[in-house]
This record gives structure tokens, sequence and C-alpha cells, in this order.
């Protein structure tokens, strides 16, 4: 910028949505810093005034590529008892210029998960007598194929499994003595002690 007869002074001016701009009238540039995750032509106006207030006007152009911005991906933790069904737990999956998706998975053995990604949301079914900390992984990728990855966990709490026991039958001869019968009596989550009873008659255990 120049005055032929005195001194100017030079101001720009941009859209605040496009970004910022600070001139150098010592040095006759301006730095402009685009907005976050602006992309396009910014438009900076130069406005220069001299001593006696006489201005010219002109503008400048910043072309600002497209670059992918990743997916941003947060998710909730949940909680439920030991084989009691399952819990829903929700994310957030967000991409600021596209569309995302989102998957999960987890170890077999702690359960089996669903992403149902409409709702922002995973069911996980925790795997039958599974209890403690079940952890969730989900990835999430946009459309160029970036991703971002969090981890979700539930809480499955510990419930008492009752045990088992199933028994054979048995015969013998009036009379004859005695017979001996297997049973078989379990328990996943302990030890147990069985019993015996028949009605009307002696009996033994042990």
């Amino acid at each position: 910028a120049a005055d032929v007869d005195g001194t100017v002074t030079t101001t720009a001016t941009v859209p605040a949505e496009q970004g910022t701009v600070i001139v150098d009238n010592e040095n006759g540039t301006y730095t402009f810093t685009p907005a976050e995750n602006f992309n396009g032509d910014a438009t900076i106006t130069l406005v220069t005034t001299d001593d006696d207030g006489a201005t010219a006007t002109t503008t400048s152009t910043v072309s600002v590529g497209d670059v992918n911005d990743g997916p941003t991906l947060t998710a909730a933790n949940g909680s439920l008892d030991e084989d009691s069904g399952s819990v829903t737990v929700a994310f957030t999956a967000a991409d600021v210029d596209g569309t995302v998706t989102t998957t999960a998975t987890l170890p077999a053995e702690q359960g089996t998960v669903i992403v149902d990604n409409e709702n922002g949301t995973y069911t996980f079914t925790p795997a039958e007598n599974f209890n403690g900390d079940a952890t969730i992984t989900l990835v999430t990728t946009d459309d160029d194929g970036a991703t971002a990855t969090t981890t979700s966990t539930v809480s499955v709490g510990d419930v008492n499994d009752g045990p088992t026991l199933t028994a054979a039958n048995g015969s013998l001869d009036e009379d004859s003595g005695s017979v001996t019968v297997a049973f078989t009596a379990a328990d996943i989550d302990g030890t147990v002690t069985t019993t015996t009873s028949v009605p009307g008659a002696r009996y033994g255990y042990r």
C-alpha cells in the first residue's frame, strides 16, 4: 500500500466463519489463520487509509484445501447382574465432514455385542455364567477410511448359581444286600455337599 503524498495504514477483515487476519503494516503483509475445519476460499478485504482519510479497497483470496477430519468417538459404561439378560449402552460417533459407521468387538468368553448405528447404542449380552468386567472395543470409520477407537466397560455382577444334581436308578433283589448308584452333583462357582434319604428305611451317606 502506498500514497504519493503521505503515509498509509491498512486494515483487513474476513468473515468470522472463515478465520482471522492480522495486518503487519511495517512489512506490508497480513497473516490469515483459517477457522477450525474451514475449507474453501477465504475472502480478505483490505482497506488502506491515508493521512487525509482517503481510502483504497481491494480483496485477497486465500484457498484453504480440504483435508479429511477424522471421526470422534466416545462411549459410556454399563452394568448388569450375571445371567440377567442384556444391557444397552450409548456411544457418540461423529465426523464433521462425512458420515460414520461404528463396529464393536469383545472376547467371545465374555459375551456378544450388537451395534445400532442409527440410535448410537450397542447391546451387550454376557456369556452364560460370566461375571466381572467385559471390555467392548468400538471402532468408528468415516467415509475416507479414517478411524477412531475407544473402549467401553460393562460390569457384570456376580450372582450365585445354584447347584445341579442328577442321579441314576438302581435295582437289586429283596434281602440281597446293598446297591451302589451313581449321582452327579456340581456347582460352577463353589463346592457342594449331597445328602440322601429313603422314606421308611435306614440309609447312609458320605
